[in-house]
């Protein structure tokens, strides 16, 4: 659109731009779904329920589809209220993409926007990028149509439109950087880098020309004029440059070239025109008819641009007083030259070209689309996909931690359990001169009352069966990918058009190839795990088969001393003692142990570093780095209890062989029966910890490849219908109905996200 007025200045028509127009967006479905999914991987699935969910961020997800709706609706009214949506709109989307991953392989929501120059043709992607690029080049648009409406018969006027064509030029240098570092520079023409630059250098030149008209009415030197003439007149050039690139030159609009190209020569001619003048003023009359003469030339070379382009209609007027006031200057002074003055006119190559000045620049975009004062942020509870991924990782830091460091006690505990066993510690401190000592009889017990060795073999069958309903998950996962892959790779040879289109599966799959290749390795190693608690059932099904006769049985079967510990010597009477003493300090070891292990499981559960990300500002390092300085005091408590076993067992080690030697030969044979036993009921307890555990693992992971399944069938169902909604609309556009290029006329079903 052209805007002009009726001086020397205004008759200088203004070029402005249409918005990009974009097709509706439901934010809602696949947002809930998300967030729903985000809540269920809190405390092991145990998360808020569905309609608590829905309904903590239901203003949330209502704010983005209304602002959205405003931003679309108002892009065709009154360009000041459009820029005001634009505002709102752009940081709302912001929001979004700082807290939730929208793309094509996690939360997919599609962005449909039209071609503001190839009319009928538009693009879809998963991508709040693409979606604020769209928003910036509508900025630009109604900033560029204020900047065009102004007034500019006064100085508000002036300042107003070159206000706002900086402000365009900004919003289009926003955009251009945006589709430069996303790859969306070809989507459509109208935010290629050469439409955008085209654009950016052209709304300068134009808040340039405000700048100049500026200073001719207030008066500033000629000299000056002229600089920012140049200034002018290279913008412009550079705008015109950008018709090089066949993109541009085969869609935009012949009349733009021609006006860009038109004002080249335009305003080369006022450069020389105030050289000229600036010469005159200087009494050298020679040198002001030469830049007179260039001055008529341009203008002759401007006329005939636009008469080439159509656009002599535009620019008759404006040029026509230009050339006006530049032949009667000319005539007057070759008159006056050659009648008085006499001097030599140069070749204009021979004179300094003016300098170029330019005045104006790009707004930030930062300036911009400052949020406005009563702003709210949606998501503001959530935690952003920056400080999400920081606390995933955090808190699998964390699991590993908890996990290393139970698993530290745990080997601690069975290497003091084994020992003490091993060395048939309870019949050494026992001088009852029972059968079996308490402390071993309730051993005993304990394995019966816990079902003894059947027990153990149905716990076994179950761990068993359970890894083998996992292997059969994953290799439906693998299947269901490969034949998405083997389909998609058909799909590209049936339609070769549909790889600029619709992303190849190899490339978006390497996350979800990635995360299977985890999980087969995770089976593997369970796998391996459950062959070794095989191999130790084996080792000790006889000890654990006699165990499951009972204690009344066994005492029958163990060998009787006759005697006590009474008739030992002094020296087996001290380390007798030595040895109660440092078993009682183990007991206690254990005691505190099992408190460890307690408070090492809150470590997760009671874990606020969400709350801490919600509040901070990336990077993290620091609230990631406090967050696990908390447990400091923990991993201490620890270590001290570590020392502690060593020490018991350092004493035990020492003093039960000189009990042992002190012992009768029947009292030996006894104790050699008992410790069998002793290794027999820790040997039943550690398998039983060991499959409960596999156990509980199994299940976890069945659960997550069962999701994980859904996922994937998921992802498959929505790839399905992505590319039959293509084949369907590339089939229309071959039997002549006119369906324009698209990836497709609505988003597909969103899919949740991977883990």
């Amino acid at each position: 659109r052209v805007h002009g007025g009726r001086n020397f200045w205004n008759h200088c028509n203004m070029l402005s731009f249409h918005c990009k127009e974009t097709d509706p967006v439901s934010f809602r479905k696949p947002l809930e779904k998300y967030l729903i999914e985000i809540e269920n991987t809190k405390e092991g699935g145990k998360g808020k329920p569905k309609k608590q969910v829905t309904s903590t961020f239901d203003a949330d997800i209502t704010s983005v589809d209304q602002a959205r709706t405003l931003m679309r609706a108002t892009a065709s009214g009154k360009p000041e209220d459009g820029l005001i949506a634009c505002v709102r709109y752009l940081n709302v989307i912001k929001a979004v993409e700082a807290k939730i991953p929208i793309n094509e392989t996690q939360v997919r929501v599609g962005f449909t926007w039209h071609d503001s120059i190839r009319k009928g043709k538009k693009a879809t992607r998963y991508s709040t990028f693409f979606d604020m690029a769209g928003v910036l080049f509508n900025y630009s648009a109604l900033a560029s149509q204020v900047g065009a409406a102004a007034d500019r018969t006064t100085v508000d006027g002036l300042r107003l439109s070159c206000k706002y064509f900086q402000d365009a030029a900004g919003a289009l240098a926003g955009c251009r950087d945006l589709v430069s570092k996303q790859a969306l520079a070809m989507l459509t023409i109208d935010i290629s880098i050469e439409a955008l630059t085209m654009l950016e250098c052209a709304m300068l030149a134009q808040a340039q020309h405000c700048m100049c008209e500026k200073a001719y009415r207030d008066g500033m030197k000629m000299s000056l004029l002229a600089k920012l003439c140049q200034g002018t007149c290279d913008l412009f050039e550079r705008a015109h440059s950008q018709f090089s690139n066949p993109n541009i030159s085969a869609n935009f609009n012949k009349t733009w070239s021609g006006l860009l190209k038109m004002h080249v020569h335009h305003y080369s001619a006022k450069v020389h025109l105030f050289q000229a003048r600036m010469y005159h003023d200087q009494e050298e009359f020679g040198n002001e008819i030469a830049e007179l003469r260039v001055a008529l030339a341009q203008i002759q070379q401007s006329k005939a641009v636009s008469k080439q382009t159509n656009a002599a209609h535009i620019v008759a007027g404006f040029l026509n007083d230009i050339e006006k006031s530049a032949t009667d200057a000319l005539i007057a002074i070759e008159k006056d030259n050659s009648l008085i003055y006499n001097m030599i006119v140069p070749d204009i190559s021979k004179l300094p070209r003016a300098e170029s000045k330019v005045m104006v620049k790009p707004t930030s975009v930062d300036d911009l689309f400052a949020a406005p004062a009563d702003f709210v942020a949606p998501f503001v509870s959530l935690v952003s996909a920056a400080a999400a991924a920081a606390l995933a990782e955090h808190k699998a830091k964390l699991e590993e931690l908890v996990s290393q460091q139970t698993s530290l006690l745990q080997t601690q505990s069975n290497e003091a359990h084994a020992l003490v066993a091993e060395l048939n510690l309870a019949t050494l401190l026992d001088s009852s001169g029972a059968a079996l000592p308490q402390e071993v009889a309730q051993g005993v017990e304990q394995v019966n009352s816990r079902g003894g060795f059947s027990q153990i073999k149905a716990l076994m069958d179950e761990v068993l069966s359970m890894s083998n309903e996992n292997k059969r998950l994953l290799q439906q996962i693998q299947e269901a990918v490969s034949a998405e892959e083997r389909q998609d790779h058909e799909t590209r040879a049936q339609f070769p058009q549909i790889a600029q289109r619709i992303t190849e599966s190899g490339k978006i799959n390497g996350e979800l190839k990635k995360q299977i290749g985890n999980f087969e390795a995770k089976l593997n190693a369970a796998a391996g795990a459950d062959e070794l608690v095989k191999n130790k059932i084996r080792k000790h099904e006889a000890t654990l088969t006699l165990l499951s006769s009972g204690p009344a049985a066994l005492a029958e079967k163990c060998p009787r001393p006759g005697s006590g510990q009474g008739d030992a010597s002094r020296e087996t009477a001290e380390s007798l003692k030595a040895l109660s003493i440092a078993k009682s300090k183990l007991d206690t070891v254990f005691k505190t142990r099992d408190s460890l292990k307690e408070k090492l499981q809150d470590v997760v559960k009671k874990d606020d570093t969400e709350s801490m990300l919600i509040k901070a500002q990336p990077p993290y390092n620091d609230v990631l780095a406090q967050a696990l300085q908390k447990h400091d005091k923990l991993l201490e408590d620890i270590k001290a209890n570590i020392k502690g076993q060593e020490a018991c067992i350092a004493t035990i080690l020492e003093n039960a062989p000189k009990v042992r030697a002190g012992q009768s030969s029947a009292a030996k044979e006894r104790d050699e029966f008992i410790q069998a036993i002793n290794v027999g009921v820790n040997a039943y307890r550690e398998i039983c910890d060991n499959l409960k555990e596999g156990l509980e693992w199994h299940s976890k992971f069945q659960d997550t490849l069962s999701a994980q399944l859904q996922r994937v069938h998921d992802f498959v169902a929505s790839r399905r219908l992505e590319k039959q909604m293509f084949a369907e609309s590339l089939s229309k556009e071959f039997a002549g109905l006119g369906v324009v290029d698209a990836v497709q006329a609505e988003p597909v079903p969103s899919m949740p996200i991977f883990q």
